[in-house]
């Protein structure tokens, strides 16, 4: 009896795990799709992914990048990435994908000019970098952590890049730049 209780757990706990994965897997969007398979192909690396609460979203919108651009927002959506190497040769890294959406075009352009030419966060301890491109009434942002990881600042000086969009949204975005 005992062992068939143990084996119950154990079923009952990898159950529960797998269903979580599949939930988070099937409520992410095409760019957060997009973005890890970016980054399992770019770093040869596997990725634990993890979905940012709303709330701390609109924290780091408001505190970190301006308190005028999460006054505008209609929704948010987010999802933070850790990195480990498959031969341990690479150093573990964190990214993020923000992805904030307004209600028209014309409000992520505006949006987008309050941040000017920053691209740090600002009111943190440490110089967190972040690169941002605005795709129709969206704005998305990736940032990491680890800005001493020369790997982590290759992917926010490369993003966006022609793998996660096509040629035509991208000439688009240098032009609005």
């Amino acid at each position: 009896m005992k062992m068939l209780n143990n084996i119950l757990k154990h079923f009952l706990c990898i159950s529960l795990g797998l269903s979580s994965f599949i939930c988070l897997a099937s409520d992410m969007n095409a760019d957060e799709r997009a973005f890890i398979e970016f980054i399992k192909q770019q770093l040869s690396v596997q990725v634990s992914v993890q979905r940012i609460p709303a709330e701390q979203i609109h924290t780091i919108v408001s505190r970190n990048l301006d308190l005028r651009m999460e006054k505008l927002l209609t929704k948010v959506d987010g999802i933070n990435l850790h990195t480990r190497s498959v031969d341990s040769t690479v150093t573990p890294i964190q990214l993020a994908l923000l992805e904030l959406i307004y209600p028209d075009e014309a409000t992520a352009v505006q949006a987008l000019r309050q941040l000017g030419k920053k691209r740090y966060f600002q009111h943190s301890k440490i110089l967190i970098p972040f690169s941002i491109v605005q795709i129709g009434h969206r704005l998305l942002i990736v940032f990491t952590e680890n800005a001493g990881n020369s790997s982590a600042i290759a992917v926010i000086e490369k993003f966006p890049t022609e793998g996660l969009y096509p040629r035509e949204t991208l000439l688009n975005i240098q032009q609005n730049r």
